[in-house]
């Protein structure tokens, strides 16, 4: 029997019926379980918090409870709000991604008589509005070491989330593992001078092949590997010659283009940029996949640009500005 399982088991013994409960499985490599309870031994409502990782096989689980009583008038407005929400919603809405096991999130409602299901990977949709009331009530009652998975669970209702979510998982050691066994590899279609791009940054390898954007995020201590392509299958040529150049360490590294002020386009930050077309940058962003050169005519942005790059953007340039602000330009526009 699974921990989560023994934990729902436990509930019950506790008296303590289950109004709506979120599960937590390999969420950057950790395991929770939350929920909302209704003890009938003291008839008060308690969030329960269950950290799963510390809990060793054969223990009892009960003992690694942990509570914090909630207002009543929080529960009945989380009551209301699932009963007028969930009316036109199916019993079981999966919006998982596919192949991916990691970053699994389950929310189970139990109000009036009737149980909702529901299944994401890394972040709550949208379109689910009403979760994000539920979520931010309950994270609201735990403790604040998991207060962090709040705002990771909710990314995708801020208009600034420019997060991807990865269609594949596995576990690997992707350093001491045989990859040419586990792809069933006898003749290689691409080899490291075709990948164009391929850097380390802000904690995963993003890989540029064949008009594919490939992003690996490798998490050693589980031998957890994680990749976003959507275009791809995940035992494709492409794939399989980007983890092989992670595990030699064959980088090849993009443009950096940094956004210095706000706008339209995209949050003030740094990204990667993988060349130009049709004077635009071209950039890994969910957002957008690529910028006007225009921003530079208002100072918005810095790139660490090369010759070949260089003359491309003069080219811009010249047909705008007379000589000297074209100097000036490039020169504010070369980032170090």
């Amino acid at each position: 029997m699974d921990i989560v399982s023994k934990i729902k088991i436990a509930i019950k013994k506790n008296r303590e019926n289950v109004l709506l409960d979120l599960y937590l499985k390999n969420y950057d490599a950790s395991n929770f379980y939350f929920a909302l309870v209704f003890n009938k031994k003291i008839n008060k409502f308690k969030v329960l918090y269950v950290p799963i990782d510390a809990i060793s096989s054969g223990e009892n689980v009960s003992g690694y409870f942990c509570y914090q009583f909630i207002f009543m008038d929080e529960v009945n407005y989380l009551v209301n709000r699932l009963l007028k929400s969930e009316t036109n919603i199916s019993e079981v809405v999966d919006n998982r991604s596919k192949l991916l096991d990691s970053y699994y999130v389950e929310i189970n409602t139990f109000v009036s008589d009737k149980k909702h299901k529901y299944m994401f990977s890394q972040y709550i949709d949208k379109e689910y509005i009403f979760l994000f009331d539920i979520i931010s009530i309950l994270f609201g009652y735990l403790p604040n070491i998991v207060s962090e998975l709040c705002g990771k669970l909710l990314v995708d209702f801020n208009e600034k989330n420019d997060n991807y979510k990865y269609t594949y998982s596995l576990n690997l050691n992707l350093y001491d593992s045989d990859l040419s066994l586990l792809f069933n590899k006898i003749e290689y279609k691409y080899d490291y001078d075709d990948i164009l791009f391929l850097e380390e940054f802000d904690n995963k390898y993003y890989g540029y092949i064949n008009n594919n954007i490939i992003i690996v995020e490798y998490i050693r201590g589980r031998s957890i590997l994680n990749i976003c392509c959507d275009d791809l299958e995940f035992y494709s040529d492409e794939i399989y010659i980007i983890l092989m150049a992670i595990k030699n360490k064959k980088w090849k590294n993009f443009y950096h283009l940094e956004i210095i002020k706000g706008n339209d386009y995209l949050n003030i930050g740094e990204y990667l940029c993988y060349g130009v077309s049709n004077n635009s940058f071209k950039i890994i962003s969910r957002k957008t996949n690529k910028i006007s050169f225009s921003l530079i005519d208002d100072e918005v942005i810095r790139i660490n640009y090369d010759n070949e790059l260089k003359i491309k953007i003069k080219k811009y340039l010249e047909k705008r500005y007379d000589k000297d602000r074209v100097i000036e330009l490039l020169r504010f526009l070369k980032k170090e």
